[in-house]
């Protein structure tokens, strides 16, 4: 039906493996057609991008994958090497934003230790109504990556010849594909929170679709192959740091998170959910996008385990369909 025209696919590039989405649709992400995930080690940090474009070769050759079917592509830069920040700012436009840039993120994240900094900015709103008489504001999202850790998703793509058109961070495509799995009620300004249970990283991405987004690092990831003892301990001090996150940010924002989202491998380590809700007091959910509409996707009947591991890659597959923050 759609042939190559419309293509989409989202690549996430983690420490450990490598994770794509590929979808059709042209205006909106209509079908998901392919999914896979490659694990990868680097022996040394200079391995790092010739180990990630090998996986990814792997990859698009199971899945049956050349460049041209691979259409629009997006990558992410990795959650621990970001700096995110949302904030207020007189009504701006794109270009205006584009211009204040170098000024709004130095003002608002610490640059002093970041070698290089690449900046980049998202108008995600207005802030008041017109004819209340209260004052208009736009809803910026600042952030700040290093150099070297922007080229690394990049580098690895062009080992295959392959340039993104979107390189998004991971945090923001995560709650991409979880925005779009919430239903109209939940989209129109409920707290929701996201939780990245990594391999090697652990974090917490709080946001309302009407403004406040805070993220936290949680500690390290946390590995399916940990025994029953470790991983009993490891859930109660995570579900220790999500509370006091939660209570931030009812501190700071005003407002109670609703729902707990869980993506990444350490979501399916048994009894983890269960003792996550009865700790925090709200509804902890894994995110699983082969739950939906990708259960007939190529690959799919081989990573019915691990569907949450595919979220972000799935959120940059979705990139432009409005739901993104």
């Amino acid at each position: 039906m759609f042939g190559n025209q419309g293509a989409r696919t989202g690549i996430d590039i983690g420490s450990t493996s490598v994770k794509l989405v590929c979808g059709k649709g042209r205006q909106r992400l209509e079908r998901i057609t392919h999914v896979g995930i490659e694990p990868y080690h680097a022996a040394s940090p200079a391995a790092r991008v010739d180990e990630a474009a090998a996986a990814l070769k792997t990859l698009m050759s199971r899945l049956g994958l050349s460049k041209r079917k691979l259409g629009r592509l997006a990558v992410t830069v990795g959650w621990q090497e970001s700096m995110v920040q949302e904030t207020t700012t007189p009504p701006l436009d794109e270009g205006e934003l584009a211009s204040a840039l170098p000024y709004e993120t130095r003002k608002y994240l610490n640059l002093d230790d970041v070698a290089d900094p690449v900046l980049a900015g998202q108008l995600l709103g207005i802030v008041g109504q017109v004819g209340t008489g209260g004052v208009m504001q736009s809803r910026v999202l600042l952030a700040a990556v290093p150099r070297e850790a922007r080229d690394f998703p990049l580098q690895v793509l062009a080992r295959l010849g392959l340039e993104p058109r979107i390189v998004d961070l991971e945090p923001l495509a995560g709650l991409n594909e979880l925005f779009a799995r919430l239903d109209a009620a939940e989209e129109r300004g409920d707290v929701v929170g996201l939780i990245d249970l990594g391999g090697r990283h652990a974090a917490v991405h709080m946001v309302a679709r009407d403004g406040g987004l805070l993220s936290r690092n949680l500690g390290p990831g946390s590995s399916r192959g940990d025994d029953a003892a470790a991983q009993c301990l490891y859930t109660r001090r995570l579900a220790d740091k999500v509370q006091q996150t939660l209570t931030y940010y009812r501190g700071r924002f005003r407002r109670e998170v609703d729902s707990l989202y869980v993506i990444g491998g350490g979501a399916y380590v048994t009894g983890r959910l269960d003792h996550l809700s009865e700790s925090v007091g709200c509804r902890v959910t894994m995110l699983d996008p082969l739950a939906h509409e990708a259960k007939e996707a190529r690959g799919a009947s081989e990573l019915a385990a691990h569907g949450a591991e595919l979220a972000t890659a799935c959120g940059l597959c979705r990139w432009g369909d409005g739901e993104h923050v």
